[in-house]
């Protein structure tokens, strides 16, 4: 079965678990090339190639004037580079193949000459791919625990989020006011719903930066930080669903730092 590109043709080969397309080099005496994905197929083959094709041709324009007259040239190409990396991208790795091979037949096309520095070992562009999601995986934990650290540092100084919070009951614990002590109201709808934000994020960033702490070996900082997050969010749960006051859960809170 073949398959066409421009006047040139592609072919393909089933065999394992492995879709096999040959490309034939250009020099008499060398193997085969062929593009290679494990557990692929031919149909699999014919879809990547025409989207690749689709997405790789580019319009070119040339046009050349001297004394004689002028002459312009309009057409579209396929760009191989951009070919060889939308194939990549689908699996499909391009090196050399035995042109005798026990596990099916072979179909030699000719005509084709393969773009350079296209064909990646698959087991070579494996192990870069875990490379790159490791570093890309760290980064991202980094870049959370950034995050984390940033907020727990800055949250006090939040009045668009907590305002109303501050007023009622200071972020921190030492800030706390004789007239927070004394306050005998309860959380409004509003408050609670900004109760429970504040305590969700309490809980997520502090366990981020406790466990990143911890495992840099600085125990008294994990312990630290925790002990903040358990000074907002043990006293939160009597004011969220109306048992505690504003007073009785500034107290809790003095008592707990």
């Amino acid at each position: 079965m073949l398959y066409g590109f421009e006047p040139n043709s592609f072919a393909a080969n089933l065999g394992g678990a492995a879709a096999l397309v040959v490309l034939t080099a250009a020099l008499t005496g060398c193997a085969p090339l062929v593009w290679t994905k494990p557990g692929g197929t031919q149909s699999e083959f014919a879809e990547d190639k025409y989207v690749c094709l689709q997405e790789s041709q580019q319009r070119q324009g040339r046009a050349q004037v001297n004394r004689f007259g002028g002459a312009a040239i309009d057409t579209v190409e396929t760009n191989s580079g951009l070919f060889g990396a939308c194939m990549n991208a689908r699996g499909w790795y391009l090196g050399q193949q035995s042109t005798s091979n026990a596990s099916g037949s072979l179909w030699n096309q000719p005509g084709w000459t393969p773009p350079t520095a296209i064909g990646v070992p698959a087991a070579e562009e494996a192990q870069r791919k875990a490379e790159a999601d490791r570093r890309r995986a760290a980064d991202q934990s980094e870049f959370k625990l950034t995050v984390a650290r940033s907020r727990l540092s800055l949250i006090c100084y939040d009045t668009i989020s907590y305002g109303p919070l501050w007023k009622k009951g200071a972020c921190k614990p030492e800030a706390i006011t004789p007239a927070q002590l004394g306050d005998h109201s309860t959380a409004t709808p509003e408050e609670i719903r900004m109760m429970r934000g504040y305590v969700m994020e309490m809980n997520t960033n502090a366990a981020l930066v406790a466990e990143a702490d911890r495992a840099s070996g600085n125990t008294f900082a994990a312990r630290a930080v925790e002990a903040a997050r358990d000074a907002v969010v043990f006293p939160a749960a009597g004011l969220i669903d109306g048992s505690m006051t504003w007073g009785a859960y500034n107290k809790a809170r003095t008592r707990i730092r």
